[in-house]
């Protein structure tokens, strides 16, 4: 029994021996025991609500939720990107910008151009569609502004085929006004001309001669 006994302390000992042969060879050669780590994330929690990432719940299916990883590796790609070749100057730069960037004599479709090469530098509005309809219209001409003034704001894309509306009224009403402006003009003009009343020009037969006296 005594055999037994030992025998089975030994296979004991010589299975934990073998169950971690780096263990071992890392405390023999004076090193820590090696310890597991996951992957350190250098997004911060408030950077990482800011990204507006979809939730997951886990109750799809493993398509899905290799798709929704898939959809937040790109997410954290694009954004270590950014922030690697985007220094924070230019970022504060290009928010500066949007904000005092207006339409001024630019046609709608060509401040349209403009503001989208500013605000995709600035995520925060880029990825809000009411923030970014609201910076749209901020800086659209103030006639059209106005207009749009009594127009809820619901999405960007809305936001710009309305201002183009409006653009094309006000062009409307404004060739409009100038033609109707220059026919009166010019009939105010014809009347200036027969002011002075019709002119009659004397025949033959008007004509005065001189008096030569009566004849006895």
């Amino acid at each position: 029994m005594e055999n037994e006994l030992r025998a089975l302390r030994q296979a004991s000992h010589e299975g934990a021996g073998r169950a971690t042969p780096s263990s071992s060879a890392a405390v023999a050669m004076g090193q820590d025991e090696p310890t597991t780590v996951g992957p350190k994330c250098g997004v911060s929690l408030k950077e990482w609500v800011g990204m507006k990432l979809d939730n997951f719940d886990g109750t799809s299916t493993l398509v899905q939720a290799t798709d929704w990883l898939s959809y937040v590796e790109d997410k954290m790609e694009a954004f270590e990107f950014e922030r690697r070749f985007y220094p924070a100057t230019f970022l504060d730069k290009m928010k500066l910008d949007l904000n005092n960037y207006v339409q001024d004599k630019k046609t709608v479709a060509e401040y349209e151009i403009g503001f989208n090469q500013i605000v995709r530098f600035v995520p925060h509005v880029a990825h809000d569609e009411v923030e970014k309809a609201r910076q749209f219209h901020q800086g659209l001409k103030p006639a059209i502004c106005h207009v749009l003034g009594a127009f809820s704001i619901t999405d960007f894309r809305s936001m710009v085929e309305q201002a183009l509306g409006v653009e094309m009224q006000l062009m409307y009403t404004t060739d409009l006004y100038k033609f109707s402006g220059g026919e009166q003009s010019q009939s105010q003009g014809d009347r200036k001309g027969h002011s002075g009343g019709p002119s009659h020009k004397k025949g033959k037969s008007q004509r005065h001669h001189a008096y030569r006296g009566s004849s006895t």
